[in-house]
């Protein structure tokens, strides 16, 4: 498209691929425009962090820093800081746009700040050594099969990227259930997932389907 008048493109809502956004941050360096990547949660007013268009080309699939007046940090399964670059814990998020709490009832309209300004973000993350965040996954879309910690959200993301498929994956610390909507990609799905995990084949299973649910954001809904 030539959009001769478009300066600037943001992103929000939804994580990207990491092949969409490379293209959006290609098209935005090549053409003169902005493309600018940002992180938030309802909780957070929206936004708690941004990755500057300069970095775009530099940092695919980064949510950035935290925005002015906020902290982003990762802590591990003891809500202990964690430092070291490029290990994974869940991020955590600072600032005086973090919502005082719910309410439920009238009632609690008259609560005091529930939350200090300390938003736990459920956001699986790791920090690169140059401080920019980057989201893995969801703090609950782990599996361990076999004694290995396998993230669903990271192996969805590789399938999707890498086979002509919409996908979700699911299932317990039994057996991962990989659904797809390609059912003449199965096997090849099959082998990808033995490749990349290491695991014997009986740890999961591959399931035709339609479709997969999605809201109208486009976002999976995953509790159907």
């Amino acid at each position: 498209m030539d959009l001769p008048h478009l300066k600037l493109i943001t992103q929000g809502g939804g994580k990207l691929s990491k092949k969409i956004f490379q293209q959006l941050a290609e098209f935005s360096n090549k053409t003169g425009k902005k493309f600018i990547a940002t992180y938030g949660q309802t909780e957070g007013t929206a936004r708690m962090a941004f990755l500057p268009a300069s970095k775009a080309t530099d940092k695919i699939g980064s949510i950035g820093k935290a925005i002015p007046g906020g902290k982003l940090y990762i802590v591990d399964e003891n809500g202990k800081k964690i430092n070291e670059p490029d290990t994974e814990g869940e991020l955590i998020y600072e600032g005086p746009n973090v919502t005082l709490g719910y309410a439920l009832n009238g009632h609690d309209l008259i609560k005091d700040d529930e939350n200090n300004g300390i938003l736990k973000t459920g956001d699986m993350a790791v920090l690169d050594s140059e401080g920019y965040f980057y989201i893995v996954g969801r703090k609950n879309r782990f599996l361990k099969l076999y004694g290995i910690r396998i993230s669903l959200d990271e192996l969805q993301e590789m399938i999707a990227q890498n086979f002509k498929t919409d996908c979700i994956c699911a299932g317990n610390d039994i057996k991962m259930l990989v659904y797809i909507t390609n059912e003449s990609e199965k096997d090849s799905v099959m082998n990808f997932i033995i490749e990349k995990t290491k695991l014997f084949h009986r740890a999961f299973e591959i399931i035709a389907t339609d479709s997969i649910p999605r809201n109208e954001a486009g976002k999976i809904i995953y509790n159907v």
